[in-house]
């Protein structure tokens, strides 16, 4: 009789039970890998796994110090270059005093071509000014042409000083999109290669 009761119940039981609200399957995720462009060590790693971060948190830093170095070189770089071509400096002078020669040489010439044509002058020294005038001339145009390459110099070292500003500056490494901190692969003191994944 007992064995009869306990059957019995074993359905009503089952009638009772609440339908079980959850739903079976799976979920895909998109990972992004975010690397840093430059090696070197770890310095800090600002997440945990499983933390959830906007777009643009800064995730990690890199040891920026010979980064650093490397702007410092640049940007002196670039203002000695600027220096060098400033309207008071050292190649502006040298184009002026290789146009005052020029200048003068032109007016010797002038003056002796006038005292050979009167017969008052060898014609050897006018063949001697027209040669120191080709000379002076063929000076401002090498005077020239130092004062432009320094110039095309300035922009060089201006670029590779904002280049090195700009690596400088990604050593903090944000997070591209908005999302969770799936796995990180480095810790900090650990040395980086451009390009290998910090985290997911």
């Amino acid at each position: 009789m007992k064995r009869l009761a306990l059957i019995a119940l074993l359905p009503l039981a089952a009638c009772d039970a609440a339908p079980d609200s959850t739903l079976q399957g799976y979920g895909e995720a998109q990972y992004l890998y975010v690397a840093s462009q430059d090696g070197g060590p770890l310095a800090e790693l600002l997440v945990a796994e499983g933390e959830a971060v906007a777009a643009g948190t800064v995730l990690f830093r890199t040891d920026a110090s010979r980064l650093q170095m490397a702007l410092d070189g640049a940007e002196a770089t670039a203002a000695a270059a600027r220096a060098r071509t400033d309207p008071s400096g050292a190649l502006a002078e040298a184009v002026r005093q290789a146009e005052a020669n020029a200048e003068l040489a032109r007016r010797n010439l002038k003056r002796t071509e006038q005292l050979v044509a009167d017969g008052n002058a060898p014609r050897s020294r006018l063949d001697a000014d027209r040669a120191a005038l080709k000379s002076a001339e063929a000076a401002v145009a090498g005077a020239k042409a130092e004062r432009d390459s320094a110039q095309r110099d300035v922009g060089a070292a201006e670029a590779a000083a904002a280049l090195a500003r700009r690596r400088v500056a990604d050593a903090a490494v944000a997070a591209p999109a908005a999302g969770t901190v799936e796995r990180i692969y480095r810790r900090p003191g650990e040395m980086l290669n451009p390009g290998a994944p910090v985290l997911a």
